[in-house]
């Protein structure tokens, strides 16, 4: 092979070092394209360092999981989700095809067991999840008898629900508050079923935290009592809708419970049960506004003028220990004609220490200790034993004297 020449060495040396030039250039450029990279993982990096934290859209622009997304319940202030999560499909699919099921044909049995499946399923879902797929569930508008029946179990929450879509607004309440507060107004501004209104109002009830929604409850209550196709028809969800007035209580929900007392005579079979539900939620009021409902009657006695056996019934919760209660036992006596029933009833059950107990959508019990109980029937004694003593009573101290006697047995 001939030698190569110092001139043919030198444009080959000039191309190797330009070579070399071009692919160093190239990658000192490089830490600059890794800054340059997309907005969305730039910020998350930045997120990631000890600075002060950034709005959401400028920590990320991808979207987050659902839980990320959720209302944080320990910081009231802070926003909605600006991003729908979505229903969870597997969930849904079995709604569905529990709605056909129903449809086809459900024993009781297998009713129940296929509810307990969906509540359970319900629950081990992220609460916002759960209720983007009940209410996903709900906005199909499928709809079917279960053949159960409108039963309140422990914390308000349904043992049985008469249908499909009760079952899911009693699901509904049991997951993520503002979805749960947002889909149950609309159920009341619809107002499709009695069933459905009262499960709405319930759900409304469980979040009225600080009475924030106790205005809302108690217009949607009174719409409630206006609807005379209701109310000429109770279903059980109907008659256990009025434990709203007892949870948010006040005297515009007092006022609304009488009027349902002055109706009528509740001679038919449903006014019968609207007036004991009604008398029962207004009993219930007592026992927990004894000195709101006597500064009603003291203003005016006249606004207990319905069934006098239930008027007796009211006013025998009054407890002497406060002085506006007192002073509406002494009116009551003062006023009631002393041959009347109405007298004798009193006599016989004052202090009265009847309660109605049982589960209920919002409220809970009412019914004091034992201990309460005695105290409280020592109080009363003392108060009848003064009543004795004054001569303005002396035209009932024959119901008086039984009061008297019989309290003492007790405390003997």
């Amino acid at each position: 092979m001939a030698p190569v020449s110092k001139n043919r060495l030198r444009p080959l040396t000039w191309v190797l070092l330009l070579l070399l030039f071009v692919g160093g250039f190239v990658w000192m450029q490089r830490p600059s394209r890794e800054t340059s990279a997309p907005p969305n993982l730039a910020s998350r990096a930045q997120s990631q360092a000890p600075a002060t934290p950034q709005p959401a859209e400028q920590v990320d622009s991808e979207p987050l999981p659902g839980p990320d997304r959720l209302k944080d319940p320990a910081s009231p202030k802070s926003e909605a989700p600006s991003v729908n999560v979505p229903p969870d499909p597997a969930l849904l699919a079995r709604f569905k095809a529990f709605h056909a099921r129903l449809q086809a044909g459900m024993s009781r049995q297998d009713t129940l067991a296929a509810l307990r499946d969906l509540k359970q399923q319900v629950h081990d879902l992220p609460p916002e999840v759960a209720a983007a797929t009940v209410i996903a569930a709900l906005q199909l508008g499928d709809d079917a008898a279960t053949g159960l029946a409108f039963i309140v179990g422990d914390e308000g929450v349904l043992d049985e629900s008469p249908t499909l879509r009760t079952a899911l607004l009693d699901l509904l309440g049991q997951t993520e508050p503002e979805a749960a507060i947002a889909y149950s107004q609309t159920v009341l501004n619809d107002a499709t079923t009695p069933d459905e209104y009262a499960l709405a109002l319930r759900n409304l009830g469980w979040l009225n935290h600080e009475g924030e929604l106790s205005a809302e409850l108690t217009r949607h209550f009174g719409a409630m009592l206006d609807n005379t196709e209701w109310r000429t028809r109770p279903t059980d969800g109907y008659l256990e809708a009025f434990d709203i007035a007892v949870a948010v209580g006040g005297k515009e929900m007092i006022t609304d419970l009488v009027s349902v007392l002055r109706l009528s005579n509740g001679e038919s079979t449903a006014q019968s049960a609207v007036n004991r539900a009604a008398f029962i939620a207004l009993d219930r009021i007592m026992l927990r506004e004894p000195d709101t409902l006597a500064a009603i009657y003291m203003q005016d006695p006249s606004f207990m003028d319905f069934a006098p056996n239930h008027r007796a019934s009211l006013l025998s919760r009054l407890d002497p220990a406060s002085a506006p209660q007192a002073d509406a036992l002494r009116n009551y006596l003062r006023a009631v004609p002393a041959d009347s029933p109405e007298l004798t009833y009193f006599a016989r059950i004052y202090p009265n220490g009847n309660f109605f107990e049982g589960n209920r959508l919002v409220s809970g019990w009412e019914t004091p200790g034992i201990v309460q109980i005695q105290q409280r029937d020592a109080r009363a004694l003392e108060f009848i034993n003064q009543l004795l003593a004054d001569p303005t009573y002396a035209n009932v101290a024959p119901s008086l004297q039984k009061i008297s006697k019989r309290l003492t047995s007790f405390a003997d």
